[in-house]
């Protein structure tokens, strides 16, 4: 049996000692260290995630703002148009339900209701309007047109065209016009869907319209009357709606949509500049509106902020909208979009 020196013990108790673990002081400070670390960690996380919901929501508003001002755009400015004459600025007669023919007076080109105050919603069972949004009425004569080959009598019941290249269908409206007179007539037969080079023959089962005669080389496109507003369906809650009145279908184009305030540019000295914007309730003369200005308030669809915060009323178009009519402890990001937009068939 060996007995251990001094000196073997005391290198065996140092080693002992260098082998020991951590202390608590310092389990403590390592974990204290770890805890700043891991709360710095999630704080650029959640800042991060806030930031990236503030820009998807803000791309997403801009981006249906922009949407819904193009599409109004696009339609509105071309109230009135039919080819070489105007719809703006003369009668035209409507003749796809009542032989005879229904006129339709320059003023009805561009047609505006307050709040939608005297609409009647041909969709309203689908597509209820939304309280407190504006409607607008829009008719004109698509600009791609078919030339007319043959002299179109009141006694025909068609009308022949060099080929068919904008596609026109049965069952749709179309217009026939000089530069001097127009009849709205609707297709009754299956034209050939054929380019130009071929005749093509189109029925309107209407052989009854007096006082119009057509020569060859008058025009012949798709008649539109469109109609938009804001809807406040289950299915589609604040969406931008065109309901196509030749073919009674409804379409919802942009959601997002809280709020549509249309005033109307009026030409009271008849040199075809705006002299002053009024409502759709204060206009004097539908005739004499050379321009419309739009102003939508548009929502993100979902929330963009973490904490409610009082935002002032929006306004939108000169109407104030408060607070308690875009709930604005929602968390959701609103922009106010605006456009004036010139009606090119009323200006000089």
């Amino acid at each position: 049996m060996s007995v251990l020196s001094a000196n073997e013990k005391a290198n065996g108790m140092s080693r002992c000692s260098k082998a020991a673990g951590f202390g608590l002081v310092e389990i403590m400070v390592a974990l204290v260290l770890g805890l700043i670390l891991i709360a710095g960690v999630l704080q650029i996380f959640i800042a991060n995630r806030q930031s990236f919901a503030t820009n998807e929501a803000l791309g997403k508003v801009q981006e249906n703002g922009r949407f819904a001002l193009a599409f109004l755009t696009e339609e509105i400015r071309l109230a009135g148009f039919s080819g070489c004459g105007n719809l703006a600025r003369k009668d035209f007669v409507d003749v796809r339900t009542n032989p005879n023919g229904d006129t339709i007076k320059p003023g009805d080109a561009l047609l505006g209701y307050e709040d939608g105050t005297g609409w009647a919603n041909p969709v309203n069972g689908t597509y209820p309007l939304k309280a407190g949004t504006d409607v607008i009425v829009v008719r004109y004569m698509q600009p791609a047109v078919l030339p007319l080959t043959d002299t179109y009598k009141p006694t025909n019941a068609n009308f022949k065209t060099n080929g068919n290249a904008i596609r026109l269908k049965k069952d749709e409206s179309v217009i026939v016009t000089n530069c001097s007179s127009g009849v709205i007539l609707k297709i009754t037969n299956n034209p050939q869907q054929v380019d130009p080079g071929t005749e093509v023959t189109f029925s309107h089962g209407n052989n009854n319209v007096s006082r119009l005669d057509f020569a060859p080389g008058s025009a012949v496109s798709r008649y539109k009357d469109v109609t938009f507003f804001v809807t406040s369906a289950a299915s589609c809650p604040d969406c931008l709606v065109k309901y196509d009145a030749t073919t009674g279908v409804a379409t919802p184009l942009v959601d997002g949509i809280e709020a549509l305030e249309i005033t109307y540019g009026e030409d009271t000295t008849g040199d075809r500049v705006v002299d002053v914007y009024n409502s759709a309730n204060a206009v004097g003369n539908w005739e004499n509106v050379v321009a419309v200005r739009i102003g939508l308030l548009v929502r993100s669809d979902r929330p963009a902020f973490p904490d409610v915060e009082e935002r002032p009323a929006y306004v939108v178009n000169g109407t104030n909208i408060d607070v308690q009519e875009v709930n604005n402890n929602d968390r959701l990001m609103r922009q106010v979009f605006s456009t004036t937009i010139a009606l090119r068939n009323r200006l000089p």
